[in-house]
Parts: structure tokens; sequence; C-alpha cells
């Protein structure tokens, strides 16, 4: 059986640990998510977690294409 894993990792650990990203998009999504670097990942709320999340999926941009 798999085994989650469980750690004690702050969001600045996440974050600043995602490599190739511009630093000028990785603080303004700080920013907008109102990310605290501080939180311990274990600890905070589903809110908060999910706002990490989200902030791990945009620090590279995607190109969006339409689909017709």
């Amino acid at each position: 059986g798999d085994i989650p894993l469980q750690g004690d990792f702050s969001a600045e650990h996440m974050i600043f640990g995602v490599e190739g990203v511009d630093s000028d998009r990785r603080d303004k999504l700080i920013d907008l998510l109102d990310i605290d670097l501080q939180w311990r990942m274990h600890k905070v709320s589903d809110g908060q977690r999910r706002r990490v999340q989200i902030c791990l999926g945009l620090l590279h941009p995607y190109k969006v294409s339409r689909i017709e």
C-alpha cells in the first residue's frame, strides 16, 4: 500500500523550492494570495493550504489555447 507522506514544511520552503521562477511573478503571487511565508503547511487551514497550492500552480506561466 501507498502511505501518504506528511512533512513539516513552510510555505516559503515550498514556494522558493520551485526552480526557474521569475522572482517578480513569485512575489506578486505571494502578495496577491496573501500568503505568509512562515505558515507551517501541516498546521494551516484548508483555505491557506489551497492558496499555497494555487501559487505553486501559477509560478510558471502557461499558454491557454482556445478550443474550437
